[in-house]
């Protein structure tokens, strides 16, 4: 067996930060309008999920394929994903959706067997660490957000260290006993509306937070990781943090704020997003040319390149939430 998991995985396994993949990696090769949904769906809850340190979409450039023998013939598997969670351990991942068993559903069992045999052996082996198998079986994409989590939560629980309790969810009340974990990604991503609308529409079934010592909590208000470093001292990189959603109106003169901005290329969330201290510059200029509204994003880290916007009016600005505090259990 072990000799079959050696020249199975003959490339080595690229974990990336999930700030930095590349969904269009896990969907390029499927036609399937169905797959492409529920991948969809699997890359959020993966991008999201704070048990996930590191993932990737197992698509062909990578070539990771688990051996499996299928009426009596050999066969390779390449599961959807591979992805390491906080604790160490080393997530293989197959999703199926509704229609993904068509294509052929015999063979399930039998790569299932095979991939946790294999996932057994490397972690025997314990070179690689420790490796699991999960198989998500969802009637659709939305149901798999749910299948995925739980897996997720099943193999990471007891190990993973957060600075907050879960919340049972059917018992919690978001914005009173406790507040969403939701990534700024998602936040950043998310329509710029009245924070009345509903600010987690499309992300139901995220971690319920709370934590002793916590401020009164609000509606709006929700738990999200800072990635990088450029606001340390006053957050340090890693940290989670309460942030509150904020109104257009809001001033975010002097504040720590999400902002959102296609001028802004910030290197630890490899996005047009970041979280940085604002502060207003000077209004329009007509007599030297500048008919905009100039702002400057700084880091409290004197290392960070601050980021220069230009906007045409302050309501422009795409301020997305406030930095309230960093969670108590880290300060």
């Amino acid at each position: 067996m072990l000799s079959r998991v050696q020249s199975a995985s003959h490339r080595a396994v690229f974990f990336s930060p999930r700030q930095r993949v590349e969904f269009s990696h896990a969907i390029c090769h499927e036609s399937n309008l169905h797959f492409v949904l529920v991948a969809r769906a699997a890359v959020d809850v993966l991008e999201d999920s704070e048990i996930v340190a590191f993932y990737t979409p197992n698509s062909r450039n990578i070539g990771f394929t688990i051996p499996y023998k299928h009426e009596g013939e050999d066969k390779d598997y390449e599961p959807d994903f591979i992805a390491r969670l906080r604790n160490g351990l080393n997530l293989v991942i197959e999703i199926k959706g509704g229609g993904g068993k068509i294509f052929n559903p015999d063979a399930v069992p039998a790569k299932t067997a095979a991939s946790t045999k294999w996932c057994e052996a490397v972690t025997n082996v314990g070179t690689f660490g420790p490796w699991a198998y999960a198989f998500c079986d969802a009637r659709d994409a939305v149901h798999l957000k749910q299948v995925l989590r739980e897996k997720l939560a099943a193999h990471g629980h007891g190990s993973v260290s957060v600075p907050y309790t879960i919340v049972d969810p059917k018992h919690g009340r978001p914005g009173e006993d406790c507040v969403p974990v939701i990534s700024l990604r998602s936040v950043s991503a998310l329509p710029k509306s009245d924070p009345g609308d509903d600010l987690f529409n499309g992300t139901l079934g995220a971690e319920l937070a709370t934590w002793p010592g916590h401020p009164p909590f609000a509606p709006g208000m929700f738990v999200a990781k800072i990635f990088g470093d450029a606001m340390a001292p006053a957050i340090p990189a890693g940290a989670y943090c309460l942030f509150r959603r904020v109104p257009p109106s809001f001033n975010p003169e002097g504040k720590i704020v999400l902002v959102r901005d296609a001028a802004i290329h910030d290197r630890h969330t490899g996005g047009m997003w970041t979280v940085r201290r604002c502060h207003y510059l000077s209004p329009p200029d007509p007599a030297s040319g500048q008919m905009q509204h100039l702002y400057e994003l700084r880091g409290e880290n004197p290392t960070a390149s601050p980021f220069l916007l230009k906007v045409p009016t302050p309501d422009a600005l795409d301020a997305r939430a406030e930095f309230l505090t960093v969670l108590s259990s880290q300060t």
